[in-house]
């Protein structure tokens, strides 16, 4: 078997085709979860590319020991030799897309299926140059409509293509979206108006200081996030912990 292509067993075909994924000279083993293919790439490139890389490969190197402390041999799984193999939290066709994307041919001719999973595949490792190339070559294919296109601009943040999607999709879709908009925040108006009753705990013994509570937490402070667009989340994450009138020191 050529150096180039060593792997653990059963692996060997899908390598064999993408020697380029596994280099003699790396510095850097990976493993996708799951799978016993083994990559062998150079953290450098990597850590240049993707910010997540970057800080994990920033981080002190943990070794472990003998009771005597004269062996020092690498953890298990922090990619440092091919028996301890960094293991990805990430599907093998995703990973493999995104790896090429880093050390693979700039001219090679990809379909658009292949740069969606590298546009998910940055996202998820904040790669902003794989990013732009993706949102490039995409932007060039005649495989997405508007509809897609736009899906695309608000998951991953691809502000310029929300005007030509919008604008590719007719004005009558304009009027659907920003009728939509008007009634999610009317939505919102009516609930914030609506004050809900509080619910007390079992071992609640001030009800009525818990109702006062719970209502000057609302109008000042819960009603104003669930009309904010922005803010409507960061009162639905926080509401059990920071809303629940019977945790209030001062109520119960």
């Amino acid at each position: 078997m050529p150096e180039e292509s060593r792997l653990y067993p059963g692996a060997l075909s899908r390598q064999q085709s993408q020697p380029f994924l596994f280099y003699r000279d790396a510095s850097i083993y990976h493993q996708v979860k799951g799978s016993t293919v083994v990559y062998s790439v150079w953290a450098s490139r990597l850590a240049d590319t993707a910010g997540f890389f970057g800080d994990l490969l920033a981080l002190p190197q943990a070794v472990e020991t003998t009771v005597d402390n004269d062996v020092s041999t690498p953890r298990s799984g922090n990619g440092a030799t091919e028996a301890t193999p960094l293991e990805i939290q990430a599907g093998l066709e995703q990973f493999e897309v995104f790896l090429e994307c880093v050390f693979g041919s700039s001219t090679k001719s990809h379909p658009a299926s292949f740069w969606l999973m590298a546009l998910e595949m940055a996202d998820f490792f904040n790669a902003a140059s794989i990013t732009h190339t993706a949102q490039r070559m995409l932007g060039v294919s005649k495989d997405l409509n508007p509809v897609t296109c736009l899906n695309l601009a608000m998951h991953y943040r691809l502000t310029d293509w929300l005007e030509p999607s919008i604008t590719a999709m007719g004005f009558s879709a304009y009027i659907i979206l920003a009728e939509a908009a008007t009634k999610i925040l009317e939505h919102r108006a009516v609930l914030a108006a609506n004050r809900p009753a509080p619910i007390h705990h079992s071992s609640c013994e001030k009800p009525a200081a818990c109702h006062t509570a719970w209502s000057h937490a609302w109008w000042g402070e819960a009603a104003k996030e669930t009309r904010s667009r922005n803010r409507v989340d960061s009162f639905k994450s926080n509401s059990g912990e920071q809303h629940s009138p019977c945790n209030r020191e001062h109520a119960c």
